[in-house]
């Protein structure tokens, strides 16, 4: 077991990896009595969404996730997450590594001891849009060559018609999360990142990334999950980890 710092409970063993799933429903009254847990900036941002509620009440859960592992008031905690980089706490516990993402359905947090992590939420049926978006700084759809690699381009073309969105967002969601989990400035190109052979979106499905270029040594293994109908997410972090799944809901 891990020692924690004085004031914190330790709820994370060494090996695990942590997944919480905010849902985001609850309309305006929740919303407006958990404002006042957003930064400044987390409400002009919420102004800009188009469903501000769902935005408020679900990176509240992040905040009080976050919480949880440190000793610090969920209203309180100092995110710091410049474009391109990795989030981190300012004055937050020194072991504590974690991703969190959203989509209009959920948000989602992943939680780690010392190990680069990152956690990635898209809807199925606006996945490549958003993904290349992310990519190109643009909304135009490009070819799927640009970042799939040939084996998943055979695997997208085998793969029945209906299924190909969400093989698609399940293949993306990892190559994301993996920028993430390395920061945006230092990740490699999502055609040079090979998938988990995997193309279920089941709760845990686990498998290796393989990479080329500088990180193609490094260790990295992918876990995906569907959280909600219509979304498929997935998380990366470094090394030999098991995963385990919550539910914010359920424990506030």
């Amino acid at each position: 077991m891990m020692v924690a710092p004085a004031g914190v409970t330790p709820i994370l063993d060494p090996g695990e990896v942590q997944v919480w799933i905010v849902p985001t429903g609850g309309g305006h009254s929740v919303a407006a009595r958990l404002a006042s847990q957003l930064s400044r900036d987390e409400r002009e941002r919420a102004t800009r969404m188009a469903d501000p509620d769902a935005f408020i009440i679900g990176r509240a859960g992040v905040r009080a996730v976050l919480a949880r592992f440190t000793s610090i008031p969920a209203g309180a905690l100092e995110i710091v997450a410049g474009r391109g980089a990795r989030p981190t706490l300012v004055h937050g516990p020194h072991w504590l590594d974690f991703s969190f993402t959203r989509c209009a359905e959920v948000h989602a947090c992943a939680l780690t001891i010392k190990r680069r992590i990152g956690v990635d939420v898209q809807m199925t049926s606006s996945t490549v849009t958003t993904f290349v978006a992310a990519v190109h700084g643009q909304l135009a759809p490009a070819p799927i060559a640009s970042f799939c690699t040939t084996a998943e381009q055979r695997r997208l073309a085998d793969c029945a018609p209906e299924e190909r969105s969400r093989l698609l967002a399940t293949l993306l969601t990892q190559k994301d999360a993996l920028a993430k989990a390395v920061g945006a400035a230092l990740a490699p190109a999502p055609d040079t990142i090979e998938t988990a052979e995997d193309d279920e979106a089941g709760i845990g499905r686990f498998g290796r990334l393989r990479l080329q270029g500088p990180l193609a040594r490094d260790n990295w293994h992918a876990a995906t999950f569907a959280p909600v109908a219509g979304v498929v997410g997935a998380v990366v972090a470094e090394g030999e980890w098991t995963v385990t799944f919550a539910t914010w809901s359920d424990v506030k």
